[in-house]
């Protein structure tokens, strides 16, 4: 019995020097970890699926971009296309000085 009171005695003044230094006690320290924990793991996870949505609007992004652009045969007839019509203008602009009498002004050879 007396062990037994010593030991009590020993807690309580244990509890109010811990309440003087306003220390929590082991319970709500868990408790505190666990709450801290959890708030880690919901920023974690918030900011996880903010970076999946912005890499999902990047992504989406350059889809539209490609889909905007012509596929690589195409772009091939188009370059030929704007070739053919330089050459055709500047034909055109030779025959033009030509006709006008200042064909030796072209250089050509």
């Amino acid at each position: 019995q007396r062990e037994e009171r010593r030991l009590q005695d020993a807690a309580a003044a244990s509890k109010k020097v811990a309440q003087a230094l306003d220390l929590p006690s082991a319970r709500e320290k868990e408790r505190r970890e666990r709450r801290e924990q959890a708030e880690r793991a919901r920023l974690f996870k918030k900011e996880l699926e903010e970076k999946d949505a912005a890499h999902k609007a990047n992504l989406d992004e350059m889809y539209a971009r490609v889909a905007q652009r012509p596929f690589l045969f195409q772009q091939q007839g188009i370059d030929q296309r704007v070739y053919e019509e330089t050459q055709a203008a500047y034909e055109k602009f030779e025959s033009a000085l030509k006709r006008q009498g200042l064909g030796e002004l072209l250089d050509v050879q």
